[in-house]
């Protein structure tokens, strides 16, 4: 997009992927996510945003995330990003949480998650 100052924004991108969830009793779990990912325009508080989906055999979960270079803007250059997470469907339905990510390849990142209070 342009504006009267240039570029506003700049290009997408969509990704999809596999994690392992390590929960606080050592139980595993394998699921799948797909993530919508935009540049924002300068001087923004966040210069990527991404909005995923997240599915395991428990349920599905709608995340977003705000993201910063760790170092100088590129595409190799991993993302620090910080971020929420909500309940769609399953045994966390309607509950909210926070989440961390580094992005730090093309095809690895890694993080971590917690739900607010019980229901």
């Amino acid at each position: 997009m342009t504006g009267p100052d240039g570029q506003r924004g700049g290009g997408g991108a969509v990704v999809d992927g596999a994690y392992t969830t390590t929960y606080a009793d050592g139980t595993v779990q394998q699921g799948k996510v797909r993530c919508v990912g935009m540049q924002q325009p300068d001087n923004s508080l966040f210069p990527i945003h991404m909005s995923c989906t997240a599915t395991d055999p428990s349920g599905s979960a709608s995340l977003i995330y705000g993201c910063n270079y760790l170092g100088a803007p590129g595409p190799e250059t991993p993302l620090g990003c910080v971020g929420g997470l909500q309940g769609k469907t399953g045994d966390t339905a309607g509950r909210r949480g926070s989440l961390t990510m580094e992005w730090y390849s093309q095809t690895e990142s890694r993080g971590t998650g917690q739900w607010y209070g019980a229901e």
